[in-house]
């Protein structure tokens, strides 16, 4: 999806690669976390969890690395600042451990590796967020699908024999 993207001339430098990202990157959060859990409860969230932490991590570098190299080009094209490779270097890999998806894993896949217990209030204050995902994402959806007017021919009138 990147290459062929690329080969449309787009006007934006990152439009490449944001757009191969929205097509690889699943809706395994908004769609995939309520039906997990309905269906399969707590042991199928631990397994989605740990899939959507690995696809976070590897889908969302690469398409910060991507980006980056994009306007990197871009940059060199136009001549505008002198950004030498080892700049353009830096500033990708500080964007990516930055990223506001790939830093909390990070920082989560580390606090793991200490073996260290999450102090109660904080577990307690994560546990009363969590069980707002399933409603917030299904309304979410149902805003989107609204949006886009797929709503409309579900809210038909029910005719009832």
């Amino acid at each position: 999806m990147y290459t062929w993207q690329r080969t449309q001339r787009p006007t934006q430098p990152a439009a490449p690669a944001v757009r191969a990202l929205s097509v690889t990157f699943g809706n395994t959060v908004q769609l995939g976390i309520p039906v997990v859990s309905a269906v399969f409860g707590t042991p199928g969230l631990a397994i989605l969890v740990a899939i959507i932490s690995l696809q976070s991590l590897v889908l969302l570098t690469t398409g910060t690395v991507l980006v980056e190299a994009d306007l990197a080009r871009s940059r060199r094209r136009q001549q505008v600042g002198g950004h030498s490779v080892w700049r353009t270097l830096a500033t990708t890999i500080r964007r990516t451990l930055i990223h506001p998806v790939v830093l909390p894993v990070l920082l989560g896949l580390g606090y793991h590796a200490t073996g260290w217990a999450i102090p109660d209030p904080a577990d307690d204050t994560l546990a009363t967020l969590a069980q707002a995902v399933v409603p917030v994402s299904l309304v979410t959806i149902g805003l989107t699908l609204h949006g886009l007017g797929i709503a409309v021919g579900i809210n038909a009138p029910i005719r009832r024999s």
